[in-house]
């Protein structure tokens, strides 16, 4: 059974087009980090724009302050204070009603940090300016503000009928009032960045090239009838095929992503792994109380998971297709569906479904509040999306094996 499956996996990297696949794949992954690194931002403490290698440089010197209500209400006094002064305010709200000095030397190296503060006060969907939030909450408890905005927001998603009454209780005892520390995690950041999650539609499309012939290549080359005669031909041989399929699938994602977060990581360091989402997300509630390790993890194996169930898909459309060209062709409008589908457009059912598709991984959200109800059991999104991966992927390679076993190869 190993060597079959050695040379089944052999037969998939010899293919020309799954090598110049994986090439293209890689080069543009890795263009595609370059230009993010070179377009990354930030101040330095005059409040002067630096891009590229020096605000990555900038960026490591950040160092992590916990929020609390003491470091909050200093921050807050200390932005009113300055609006309070002739000498240091102006009635310029682009400026946040600064002078371009104190906006330019104390707001601007401060920024995220301030507008973290900022949303965590903020009403939901406010477009309420700083000064007056920080006005009206001043000394007001920063933590349970948090809580009472995530409380808000699922309040907001079960009025619009995007979460029944059970769901939105399930999301209800998920809000934490953990303590939110503010710091630069630019590695997960980038990690997590949407064009990032478009690479793993792209990992995806590289596997289908690769396991598309697995079967229907047998087809063409009129193959079938005699590995089908032969005395593990209906058996061993169609096993060795799948679980080559799905090392060549499994190395490939592995191989790829991996890449994507040894480079972020080794450009900008670990730093801010165990930061709270919400210094990703700062201007919505987070749904799901996770670190920014742990939601780059979640991605990684969702990400596995789909990659996982696009290759099953693909296999069983490999057995009753007899052109490998026109399994690549319906791989890719189901992989690339998340950018002509719009989920807003259909209703409660529908939208759930969409959700599952292997495509939704490029619009995979932590404040995404969908879940599923089985009975007297709530799943959130990533659980759903993973489970639905395994069982389908389990009766697409089921299916495949059927279909090339028992097909008539004189037809």
């Amino acid at each position: 059974m190993g060597r079959l499956i050695r040379y089944e996996w052999k037969k998939i990297w010899q293919s020309r087009m799954v090598q110049g696949a994986v090439l293209a794949c890689s080069v543009f992954i890795l263009f595609c980090i370059y230009m993010s690194i070179m377009q990354l931002e930030t101040y330095d403490k005059r409040g002067n724009r630096i891009t590229g290698i020096d605000a990555v440089r900038e960026v490591k010197k950040t160092q992590e302050v916990l929020l609390n209500q003491e470091e909050v209400n200093q921050i807050v006094k200390e932005y009113l204070d300055y609006t309070k002064n002739p000498q240091t305010s102006s009635d310029k709200k682009e400026f946040e009603f600064l002078s371009e000095k104190v906006y330019r030397t104390w707001y601007l190296p401060r920024k995220e940090q301030i507008m973290l503060i900022k949303n965590g006060y903020a009403p939901l969907f406010s477009e309420t300016d700083m000064k007056t939030i920080f006005e009206e909450n001043y000394r007001k408890d920063f933590a349970q503000s948090c809580v009472q905005r995530k409380q808000e927001m699922i309040t907001y998603e079960m009025k619009n009928g995007s979460v029944t009454k059970e769901q939105a209780q399930y999301w209800m005892e998920k809000v934490e009032g953990y303590p939110i520390i503010y710091g630069k995690a630019t590695a997960w950041e980038g990690i997590l960045g949407g064009n990032n999650a478009s690479w793993i539609l792209l990992i995806m499309l590289v596997v289908c090239i690769g396991a598309a012939p697995v079967f229907a290549g047998e087809y063409q080359s009129r193959a079938d009838s005699i590995l089908l005669c032969m005395r593990y031909g209906k058996s061993k041989l169609i096993s060795a095929k799948i679980l080559a399929t799905f090392l060549f699938a499994s190395s490939v994602y592995i191989g790829m992503w991996a890449g994507v977060c040894e480079i972020y990581l080794a450009i900008f360091g670990a730093a801010g792994m165990d930061l709270p989402l919400e210094v990703y997300y700062l201007s919505m509630a987070v749904s799901l109380p996770l670190t920014m390790g742990e939601a780059v993890l979640v991605v990684s194996v969702l990400g596995l998971f789909v990659t996982w169930g696009i290759t099953a898909l693909t296999l069983c459309l490999s057995a009753v297709f007899k052109s490998a060209y026109g399994v690549i062709i319906i791989d890719t409008v189901m992989i690339f569906s998340s950018f002509f589908l719009y989920s807003e457009y259909f209703g409660y059912g529908m939208k759930h479904i969409l959700a599952l598709l292997p495509s939704s991984i490029d619009d995979l959200s932590f404040q995404n509040y969908t879940a599923y109800t089985f009975g007297s059991m709530t799943f959130s999104l990533p659980q759903t999306l993973a489970a639905a991966q395994i069982i389908l992927g389990v009766l697409f390679v089921l299916l495949a094996h059927y279909k090339f076993q028992s097909h008539q190869v004189n037809r």
